[in-house]
């Protein structure tokens, strides 16, 4: 599963030497990187969450690669599940208003993620934020949004350029986990959670596409998933959802 944060530091390392005089080499090795932090967020770092604890130095790295603290995604992934698109989901693709709510667009959705975490603040900093959230757990977010801030200055004291590359990079990755949480979560009827059952796909992302299972047995490890009956199933992948015909409930 490293394989993706090791792809998305590459691509990152060699857009920073790229910036100087092959800006547009570096354009599309920013893409590449964002693609790369899309699936570190949502097979590596997300088994991770699930399966156990990062010690300090392990979550300050996780935390300088997804441009996040790492454990403001674990809270905010926690929150995901105990909502699972309902109101209370920071990440939820419906919009809810005067007691009625509304399909968010795709691209608004993509592109507004920053708010997903202006949302998440808020609560955390009420005296009834919708997850429990452990003061051990706050603090090494504190020290990780630390860290984070000391490196992004230390970057743009070095170069401008390549605090660019960084920052589109975590705006651009970013924006593609939520595009592929929208295809995960389509907001339509029902509520559902698509699977994409593809046995190259689940091969190559480790089991990834089986996201009704995940959410139905969330204790499982990646290699314990299993198609269940009552998903809906995509016929594309989780990212190309949002741009394809309605999934269809499994037979």
């Amino acid at each position: 599963m490293l394989v993706f944060p090791l792809l998305q530091l590459g691509a990152l390392v060699l857009a920073c030497v790229a910036i100087p005089d092959h800006p547009w080499l570096a354009a599309g090795l920013v893409a590449l990187a964002a693609l790369a932090l899309n699936f570190s967020v949502h097979v590596c770092f997300h088994e991770w969450i699930h399966r156990g604890s990062a010690g300090e130095l392990e979550s300050l790295a996780f935390t300088l690669i997804l441009g996040s603290p790492f454990d403001g995604y674990r809270l905010h992934h926690n929150n995901h599940h105990a909502h699972e698109n309902g109101p209370l989901d920071y990440s939820s693709t419906w919009k809810f208003a005067s007691g009625t709510r509304t399909p968010r667009s795709v691209v608004g959705y993509a592109l507004g993620w920053p708010a997903q975490l202006v949302r998440a603040a808020r609560d955390l900093a009420s005296e009834q934020p919708s997850i429990e959230v452990d003061p051990a757990v706050r603090a090494r977010a504190r020290r990780q949004k630390r860290v984070l801030a000391t490196a992004l200055l230390v970057l743009a004291v070095w170069s401008w350029q390549r605090l660019l590359v960084y920052l589109a990079t975590v705006y651009l990755g970013w924006a593609v986990v939520a595009v592929q949480n929208f295809g995960q979560h389509p907001p339509i009827d029902g509520e559902p959670i698509t699977s994409f059952r593809s046995r190259l796909y689940n091969l190559v992302f480790f089991n990834n596409g089986l996201h009704y299972e995940h959410h139905a047995q969330p204790g499982k490890t990646w290699d314990q998933l299993q198609p269940r009956a009552g998903a809906l199933v995509a016929e594309v992948p989780h990212l190309a959802v949002p741009f394809s015909l309605p999934p269809q409930e499994a037979r």
